[in-house]
């Protein structure tokens, strides 16, 4: 029996290409076996990330060659496919984790914008079909900030008499808004 080919030759890259693209389980350990820890030294040092990054990146790469290590002539061309196969895994882990950290961003950032278009241009209608003066307090209490005896100055009328406004236009805005449905639902305890 001759002796097998040592795995840095051409022959040994075209025997176990070969037979992994044909299923064999042992090429497979073979080519594990010689190339894995190249091939996680390659990753660590091209993405600078930690082992754990790495061996996840290595893993996702021999899931790849499972699935479609084609049968190649050189060994040159098997460490370019590996190498290929691993930074492809490690850039499609990469681009993951930046997806999911913006999801978690948004979600985490408080946003002007949390309901639908639709509904703020609903209330931006309903806004526009109160009148002037119903605007202008609603505007001076919400937009502005104005406190009650704030907004009692600025409209020239004593307190009481800017609550009892600005309850009413908040009562008309909640008329428009539900529909003319203003009752309060009460739960019996």
């Amino acid at each position: 029996m001759p002796p097998a080919p040592e795995p840095t030759s051409d022959e040994w890259a075209r025997d176990v290409s070969t037979g992994v693209a044909a299923g064999s389980r042992r090429a497979l350990e073979a080519l594990y076996e010689a190339t894995f820890d190249d091939l996680l030294r390659y990753v660590r040092e091209r993405t600078r990330r930690d082992d754990a990054f790495a061996l996840d990146c290595v893993h996702d790469a021999w899931l790849r060659v499972v699935d479609g290590l084609p049968p190649l002539s050189t060994r040159a061309a098997l460490d370019g496919w590996l190498r290929r196969a691993a930074l492809s895994a490690a850039l499609d882990r990469l681009r993951r984790d930046h997806r999911r950290a913006a999801r978690e961003r948004s979600a985490l950032q408080p946003t002007t914008a949390d309901e639908p278009a639709d509904l703020r241009e609903a209330l931006a209608r309903d806004l526009r079909a109160l009148t002037p003066d119903d605007r202008d307090v609603l505007d001076l209490r919400f937009r502005r900030g104005l406190s009650l005896v704030a907004l009692a100055e600025a409209l020239g009328i004593g307190m009481k008499a800017a609550e009892m406004r600005l309850r009413r236009a908040l009562g008309k805005l909640r008329e428009r808004a539900t529909g003319g449905d203003t009752t309060e639902k009460r739960v019996d305890s």
